[in-house]
């Protein structure tokens, strides 16, 4: 039973907490959008069937050699404590369905795992999966015998709706993990009605790993950090220490009307995804992270603030500034609803229509996780100043990144 829909307004998915601000910089980054990787993310996958909104997932093996992969889909959907099948966004979506209901964040896993033969890609919606793969060893071989194996398959994510993310890894062929960087990806989030025809794609985001020798153990824990520091043990490069992101102010009018043509009023949705998880014991090893936010604008004037995010995050940028009141019910497209326009990443505050605005994720101090964080930015245009949901065009696009985390984080496989 579903009754709920996403929309481009969606905001926040997961519990938060509150955090102090404190900058420090370091060195350049090793999370590339560009390069093949031993570790891939895809830090937002979205179906919504009723708002005709699919996710296509492509991957490819850019090696001569054929080659094995795990995967992990992250369902971040919250839902309902007085309707557990209602997908929910803030607590007032489940009011709907009787007094007392909360919304309860979930964050939930499913694996799986594939082959890909020399210099294969493949490609699936996220709605459907990819039951068979198109070399299956029986009815069909690629050059030399290879193939993908008649036990090779994609699920289709777990709910309509659903919003997550997806983690592959590069394994050998008992599936253990393996130093080598041979994985490509990108994603297109489509959206298909009657109204409107609109696609954004981004790279997946790629953490290389360490091909030398004996580096990488082969076990199921993965530690990501600064591979130049041989004392943290880091089989993968780690994340970085800050993200960066340049964007117009939310509300900022940066298309007027020429020759009839509508104006383009503009909203940017910010995700992120931990770069720690613990996909054995998922809801119960859950933390937060406080994010930090330095905001600058065209007179050089700076705003600063924090957020904190557990497992999967997306935010509308007026939303941060504004705590967990900011976030908004599904189906509220008011771009005035909870004083966001009030907010430090509105233009109506902030009077220029760019900014500049660093974000460093707090270190919370526990050995079993780290607190690095990677994710993407997406804009949304609309024709209305005041309805969000005439969204008539959108882009997606990572985040810049800026220095290495000083300790590693780690991801947990079972």
């Amino acid at each position: 039973m579903r009754t709920v829909k996403w929309s481009a307004v969606l905001s926040g998915l997961c519990a938060i907490l509150g955090g102090a601000v404190l900058w420090i910089g370091t060195a350049k980054a090793d999370v590339t959008a560009d390069n093949a990787a031993g570790l891939i993310v895809w830090p937002k996958l979205v179906y919504d069937s009723d708002a005709g909104v699919d996710t296509v997932i492509q991957l490819s093996n850019t090696s001569g050699d054929q080659i094995n992969v795990r995967c992990f889909y992250v369902n971040a959907n919250s839902h309902c404590s007085n309707a557990p099948d209602e997908v929910c966004n803030v607590t007032a979506d489940c009011q709907q369905y009787g007094a007392g209901g909360l919304c309860i964040p979930g964050w939930v896993e499913t694996d799986f795992s594939f082959r890909l033969t020399a210099h294969q890609p493949i490609i699936w919606r996220v709605s459907d999966g990819l039951p068979f793969f198109p070399l299956d060893g029986l009815n069909r071989v690629g050059p030399g015998g290879q193939s993908n194996g008649p036990e090779s398959s994609i699920p289709p994510v777990a709910e309509d709706p659903f919003v997550g993310e997806l983690k592959c890894v590069e394994v050998g062929d008992t599936e253990e993990p393996v130093g080598r960087n041979d994985l490509k990806g990108e994603a297109t989030i489509v959206t298909a009605t009657e109204a409107l025809l609109d696609a954004r794609d981004y790279n997946a985001l790629g953490v290389h790993a360490s091909e030398e020798a004996d580096v990488n153990n082969g076990d199921n824990t993965l530690v990501l950090g600064d591979l130049s520091n041989a004392a943290l043990g880091a089989e993968y490069n780690g994340c970085p220490n800050i993200l960066i992101l340049d964007h117009f102010f939310d509300d900022a009018l940066v298309f007027s009307e020429p020759n009839g043509v509508p104006p383009g009023y503009v909203r940017t949705h910010l995700t992120v995804v931990p770069c720690s998880e613990n996909f054995v014991l998922q809801d119960v090893a859950l933390f937060n992270t406080t994010i930090q936010f330095l905001v600058y604008n065209e007179f050089e004037q700076r705003y600063s603030t924090s957020r904190p995010v557990r497992c999967f995050k997306e935010f509308e940028l007026s939303a941060i500034a504004l705590g967990a009141a900011g976030d908004r019910a599904i189906g509220d497209t008011d771009p005035a609803s909870n004083n966001q326009q009030r907010s430090i990443f509105n233009v109506n505050v902030q009077g220029t229509l760019t900014g500049h605005t660093r974000m460093r994720p707090v270190d919370d101090g526990e050995v079993s996780h780290g607190n690095g964080l990677i994710g993407i930015a997406e804009e949304f245009h609309r024709t209305a100043s005041d309805d969000l949901s005439t969204v008539r065009a959108s882009a997606a696009f990572q985040l810049d990144q800026d220095g290495v985390r000083p300790d590693v984080d780690i991801i947990q496989m079972p």
